[in-house]
């Protein structure tokens, strides 16, 4: 499995899987969802214990539903394990129970990237004599301060099930230039400008999100919000954004002329700081180590036979 070969896609597995003709020989594979999300993926397989192994193919599978079809008829004619992005499954308890896939602990493969230790370590990376004792202590409660409103429109989006655009959205559109944060004025415009085009709000009514989440749902206190809970439920390239743009604040001269881009290979030298990231590719390690084992064992028993069938 290498970081730097991910080009097969899924029919092309397929296809290979019926040129061979034979399912022990084809190579086992891990499919990941697409590649808008590559470089996380390269990157999360620098952790892997099986990095650069030979025989074991990353495929794209271009969607989660297209994989899951696949996966569902029977048309998978390879061993394989599936990665797939969590989304809001795992927040609402949808994650599927299946023996090949694996889903990510939080809404997707980018979230691990801006883990607490991960953001911690950058911060340390960042700093000079000059940066306070706290700054990651600060710059963590801001990263919540920031998320909480964008965590609150995203659960008052699912519970209310509005079909708006929300998770897809940059959130450079929200955010005050001065602080750094995500202002709840400007994506409560967003959303109430969504839901009117929709027809699903009057002209009238504006959202207010703070007061209509506690009128929506007693269940929920923003105010006791945990990053477990951003991380389920807030996209992880929304909150890559919103980080981003707090190391813009509070590290002015270091992020002065660096893109986000250059800030993602920041927050990847640190990416070993996850537990769970670190988890998360020991357990697909563990399911490939076990097809890798079952197809060394049916390869063996084949050469047995045909060295049977050749001495009789």
């Amino acid at each position: 499995m290498t970081e730097n070969s991910i080009r097969l896609t899924i029919e092309d597995k397929m296809n290979e899987s019926v040129f061979l003709g034979s399912n022990d020989l084809a190579r086992p594979a891990l499919i990941i969802e697409g590649t808008d999300d590559i470089w996380a993926y390269s990157y999360l397989f620098k952790l892997s214990r099986l990095r650069g192994h030979g025989d074991i193919d990353v495929v794209i599978g271009k969607g989660k539903d297209t994989i899951l079809k696949y996966h569902d008829e029977g048309q998978l004619s390879f061993q394989y394990v599936i990665l797939l992005d969590a989304d809001h499954d795992r927040w609402l308890d949808f994650c599927r129970r299946d023996e090949n896939i694996v889903y990510t602990h939080y809404y997707s493969v980018e979230s691990y990237f801006t883990s607490e230790a991960v953001v911690e370590s950058t911060v340390d990376d960042f700093a000079d004599v000059s940066t306070k004792d706290d700054k990651a202590k600060i710059l963590l409660m801001e990263i919540k301060e920031s998320l909480s409103p964008l965590y609150i429109a995203t659960l008052m989006k699912l519970e209310n099930k509005w079909s708006i655009r929300l998770e897809s959205c940059s959130v450079n559109r929200w955010v005050d230039s001065q602080t750094g944060l995500i202002d709840p004025e400007k994506l409560g415009s967003h959303i109430t400008e969504e839901l009117k085009q929709k027809d699903a709000l009057p002209e009238s009514q504006n959202l207010n999100l703070a007061e209509d989440y506690e009128a929506s749902s007693s269940n929920h206190d923003d105010q006791m919000v945990s990053f477990v809970d951003i991380d389920r439920v807030v996209s992880g390239k929304q909150k890559l954004e919103a980080v981003y743009h707090l190391f813009r604040v509070h590290f002015p001269c270091a992020m002065k002329y660096r893109k986000l881009k250059a800030f993602r290979l920041d927050l990847v030298k640190n990416i070993c700081r996850s537990e769970e990231a670190v988890s998360l590719v020991e357990e697909i390690d563990s399911m490939l180590e076990k097809l890798l084992e079952d197809r060394a064992h049916l390869r063996s028993m084949e050469d047995e036979r045909a060295f049977n069938d050749a001495v009789n």
